[in-house]
């Protein structure tokens, strides 16, 4: 089964070792995401990182982490 995971759930994730972070890394499911998600999380790197109140280095250790586990699905590929 392939589940869409909004950009929402995925910042969720970053910002805390919530259930959006556990559901994520455990799912067996195939989460996708659009790189639109991907760019939106860059351009607010800075407010999630103060949020969660971490380093760089760490969100980038999170954000690749959860990246592994998520497809990204190029925006232009997606039919309405």
């Amino acid at each position: 089964m392939e589940i869409i995971v909004n950009t929402n759930k995925i910042i969720a994730a970053l910002v805390k070792d919530s259930y959006s972070r556990k559901i994520i890394l455990h799912s067996k499911f195939n989460l996708m995401t659009l790189d639109f998600s991907i760019k939106e999380i860059e351009k607010y790197k800075g407010f999630i990182i103060k949020k969660a109140k971490i380093k760089e280095e760490v969100f980038y250790r999170i954000f690749q982490l959860l990246l592994s586990k998520i497809s990204i699905v190029q925006d232009k590929e997606v039919k309405a």
